[in-house]
């Protein structure tokens, strides 16, 4: 079947680019809109803002389809055949739910929302691993006077 084999290439494709990099960068950069306020349950009214960012998210993960899209012998067909069958619940893939966040605003409020818990837990653990030593000048300045 041809979804295995494009499922595994659309994957490699954003490894390679790093592109997984890119959408968690992308949600911090936008920490300051989104912050600890989750976005609102589909069907609320949402924030401008918060459009907004899925828009400019739709336009970076398009680019990045195009670019597989050239690189490969895949129809956008064939990609779309894929997130349908994604989308149902046909296949597991996060490189895929990026994708379909790119193009439904409800999977994207959901991206961000589990990529917000992420970054807030990692930055709690950065703080707690800073608490458990010296700061760092006070052991800088300890070897500077031997």
């Amino acid at each position: 079947s041809l979804q295995p084999r494009l499922q595994t290439e659309i994957e490699a494709f954003f490894v390679e680019k790093c592109i997984t990099s890119v959408i968690v960068d992308f949600v911090r950069v936008r920490l300051e809109f989104f912050g600890s306020e989750r976005p609102p349950a589909p069907g609320d009214e949402q924030p401008l803002v918060y459009f907004d960012a899925f828009l400019e998210y739709g336009a970076l993960v398009e680019g990045v389809l195009e670019e597989f899209l050239a690189a490969s012998s895949t129809t956008a067909e064939e990609l779309s055949d894929l997130l349908r069958l994604h989308s149902e619940g046909s296949t597991q893939s996060a490189v895929l739910d990026y994708i379909l966040a790119a193009t439904d605003y409800e999977h994207f409020t959901l991206l961000v929302m589990g990529m917000l818990e992420v970054i807030e837990r990692e930055l709690k653990e950065g703080d707690d691993s800073d608490s458990d030593g010296p700061p760092q000048a006070e052991a800088d300045s300890g070897s500077a006077t031997e």
